[in-house]
């Protein structure tokens, strides 16, 4: 979902600007004077490497570092980009002692680089099918994106009526408007199955060049070829379709 920037005369202020109404930052794309704007987001100031924990200010505000704002984790590929020389953005494909392994680790939707990930037999009895990740995967890293059809909360609520209890599960709720259903237009993602005993992911709405965006992240480290689970916001039963009161954001 695109966030729309500010365009008003004046201060970013309550009332007057749409970003403070909606409760964000302000973007860079705003029409505001960002110098003196009080709820524009300047970006991080980590080193090289360190946009990984919620030391780096832009994971903490729930946003992916932004090459325009976040000049110093990001500089190895503006600096390479100016002199027009190529970058391997694929960190899999680079040698660990590589330029790549100390670059920002913050901006993996927005690059594509993604987890080696698969279909496979679930170990789930209530499941055929599951995704299993290839690589290992440290703590807080990111594994895949969510990508589905996107929605209102309207046409999602007869989507589950549509789909019965089991569908239901591929629906998950971005904002208060808008919910993503990867029942008929997705990725791999919606192949992970749900559990709220042992999950190894978990779903974060992300700020993405000013774009709302769907990722999962690992909750630990995951070894080779795992199946990955993360809580869909369901009880116990599974397809028995009730909403857990207890379930994490984003729930489906």
């Amino acid at each position: 979902m695109k966030i729309e920037p500010c365009s008003h005369i004046g201060p970013c202020e309550a009332g007057v600007c749409s970003c403070v109404d909606s409760g964000i930052f302000c973007l860079k794309h705003c029409h505001c004077i960002h110098d003196e704007c009080k709820v524009f987001f300047p970006g991080c100031r980590c080193q090289h490497g360190d946009c990984r924990t919620e030391a780096c200010l832009c994971i903490r505000a729930g946003r992916e570092c932004d090459i325009d704002l976040c000049t110093v984790c990001s500089a190895d590929e503006i600096i390479a980009r100016k002199m027009g020389k190529p970058y391997d953005v694929n960190a899999s494909k680079m040698k660990k002692d590589d330029k790549c392994e100390t670059r920002c680790r913050n901006r993996c939707i927005a690059l594509g680089k993604q987890k080696h990930v698969r279909m496979g037999r679930s170990k789930l009895g209530v499941a055929d099918w599951g995704l299993f990740v290839d690589d290992f995967v440290t703590k807080d890293e990111f594994i895949i994106e969510y990508i589905g059809e996107m929605v209102s909360q309207e046409e999602a609520d007869h989507r589950r009526l549509v789909y019965g209890k089991e569908g239901s599960r591929h629906l998950i709720t971005l904002d208060t408007k808008t919910v993503v259903d990867s029942t008929q237009k997705g990725n791999k993602a919606r192949l992970i199955n749900h559990s709220s005993s042992s999950p190894n992911c978990v779903c974060k709405i992300v700020n993405v060049q000013s774009d709302f965006r769907i990722g999962l992240y690992a909750l630990h480290d995951i070894q080779p070829h795992t199946e990955l689970f993360f809580d869909h916001g369901f009880d116990k039963e599974l397809y028995d379709g009730e909403l857990s009161n207890d379930g994490p954001p984003p729930s489906t």
